[in-house]
């Protein structure tokens, strides 16, 4: 076995362990981040504050609905971004298909001649890429935009308050503490 297998197994079975771990981890880190910036806030009066005010925040924007009209307006504009981007790419692999299996012929357009002038050089070499890259947009668009989603659930809502203003209640007993 050569080093460049070892290190090909070593990717794979790294890749497996993401794949398996990277759901169970992101919801780990989901329910622990406030705990653990309310911790590292309790530290410090300062942060202490800065901490109730950036809670407070979040909390009057769950309270205010134009707040949720301009998420749901995002949220929209992401989508359609989101459409194009794959649409995009579906046309790009769609057309770096037709050329890799002959089902179209190279002309101009893909393969130019020296003496034609080619608007898009780059694009008759570079399909698979310019596809992987706007799925790749396209994905990471999407996950941001479902990222934001989650306070537009209107059963949703109520919840986040209380947990927000149980926050709050919690980080001001801490700060009554500092200043007995």
């Amino acid at each position: 076995m050569t080093h460049g297998d070892t290190i090909a197994i070593w990717a794979l079975a790294l890749a497996i362990v993401a794949l398996v771990f990277h759901v169970p981890l992101s919801m780990l880190a989901h329910h622990y981040q406030p705990k653990v910036e309310d911790y590292i806030a309790s530290y410090s009066r300062e942060r202490l504050i800065k901490r109730i005010a950036k809670l407070q925040h979040r909390l009057d924007r769950l309270n205010d609905p134009k707040y949720f009209e301009d998420i749901e307006w995002n949220f929209r504009e992401h989508l359609f971004v989101v459409m194009y981007l794959f649409g995009t790419g579906f046309l790009a692999q769609a057309a770096s298909l037709f050329l890799a299996t002959g089902a179209v012929p190279k002309n101009w357009f893909w393969k130019p001649a020296s003496w034609v002038w080619n608007p898009l050089p780059f694009v008759g070499n570079h399909l698979p890429e310019i596809a992987v890259a706007f799925f790749f947009l396209g994905i990471l668009l999407a996950g941001l935009n479902m990222n934001k989603s989650a306070p537009l659930r209107p059963s949703k809502r109520p919840k986040l308050r209380l947990e927000i203003q149980t926050q709050i209640d919690a980080l001001k007993a801490k700060l009554d503490e500092f200043d007995s």
